[in-house]
């Protein structure tokens, strides 16, 4: 799908969330036909494949964003999944700063909030 602007923040954080991605690769002038119809450059991402050995996780609180991710088998080692979500923290700061700047008569607050998730499903050969 086009992108247009892959930045949140006004460029502090990426648009994709890095504990979800295996891969990224930008295409610039010369590209498959497959991506046609672009006339500048295409970025490729692809996200990582779950771990099918066991449950694992992750968080994380940041100053601009926390974040989770977790991922593992679902069915013997056969079917997997990932899933991933970020939520922006500037709201905390400019409700209270505009809340402080009009004197509690308005409050206004920036945030956002992402997810990705991905099954995946290894067929056996009599599938």
């Amino acid at each position: 799908m086009p992108l247009y602007y892959v930045s949140h923040v006004g460029g502090f954080l990426f648009v994709f969330d890095a504990h979800a991605i295996r891969d990224i690769r930008l295409l610039k002038g010369d590209f498959p036909a497959r991506y046609g119809g672009r006339l500048s450059a295409m970025l490729d991402v692809r996200l990582k494949e779950s771990n099918k050995q066991q449950l694992s996780g992750h968080a994380g609180l940041g100053v601009l964003a926390t974040h989770f991710s977790l991922e593992g088998p679902l069915n013997k080692g056969r079917t997997t999944s990932l899933v991933s979500a970020r939520r922006g923290n500037l709201d905390l700061f400019s409700r209270v700063a505009s809340s402080l700047d009009s004197e509690g008569a308005s409050v206004m607050g920036y945030s956002f909030y992402d997810a990705s998730a991905k099954l995946s499903h290894q067929l056996a050969p009599r599938d």
